[in-house]
């Protein structure tokens, strides 16, 4: 297993990586009043946020950490189909290409009852020092 640093937000949130190996991450979280929107149900902006974190982190298994690389979010689409109250969310998150600079993923939100609640896709930017140095 790979491990993946925690920021703040992660924490406030509470969801943590269940298993992480290149290219796949699950990650997983209790949904609390705290996360609701204002219509009483998980906010889309926390789907988002771990769909984000649980695709880095299936992508830090694929980068040459000694040659620089880290990724950077390009782009993150999401589809929400239903959402929920409470219960355990769980966030499957897997890379579907790296290329040189580019990795491209996808996620899927599911809730305690194993239904669909959201899928996400993104792109990263693979940066690299060692390709910067070179002009």
């Amino acid at each position: 297993m790979i491990d993946s640093p925690l920021n703040e937000l992660d924490r406030i949130i509470g969801h943590k990586p269940d298993k992480i190996e290149p290219g796949k991450a699950i990650y997983s979280f209790d949904c609390t009043p705290a996360m609701h929107s204002a219509a009483r149900r998980l906010h889309g902006g926390v789907m988002f946020y771990v769909c984000d974190q649980a695709l880095g982190a299936a992508l830090f298994g694929l980068l040459d950490l000694s040659a620089g690389e880290l990724p950077a979010t390009l782009n993150l689409s999401i589809h929400y189909f239903r959402t929920v109250k409470d219960g355990k969310i769980t966030v499957t998150a897997r890379i579907v290409e790296r290329q040189r600079t580019v990795a491209y993923g996808e996620a899927e939100v599911t809730g305690s009852d194993g239904k669909l609640l959201a899928r996400a896709t993104g792109a990263y930017y693979i940066q690299n020092r060692d390709r910067a140095k070179q002009g």
